[in-house]
């Protein structure tokens, strides 16, 4: 059954991460499509918890883009 109103998910997670699994991040997209809502998984290969941190890893801009790119398309912007 398709649901209203799910707000928009993205989600980045390494499969190294051994506080939450990233079957985790990829079981709540593939509930929220389920339902009829937008969600966005971005799955890294050998990248523990909270690999992104500015200054500390090598994906923090590719990652802030993809951030920035999902949220003007969920808001519609320029």
């Amino acid at each position: 059954e398709k649901v209203a109103n799910i707000p928009a998910v993205i989600v980045f997670h390494g499969t190294a991460d051994f506080t939450i699994s990233y079957l985790q991040s990829v079981a709540l997209c593939d509930a929220v499509s389920k339902k009829g809502g937008r969600a966005e998984k971005n799955i890294y290969e050998n990248y523990v918890h909270a690999f992104y941190g500015k200054g500390g890893s090598d994906r923090y801009e590719d990652i802030t883009m993809k951030m920035y790119a999902f949220a003007r398309s969920v808001f519609k912007m320029q």
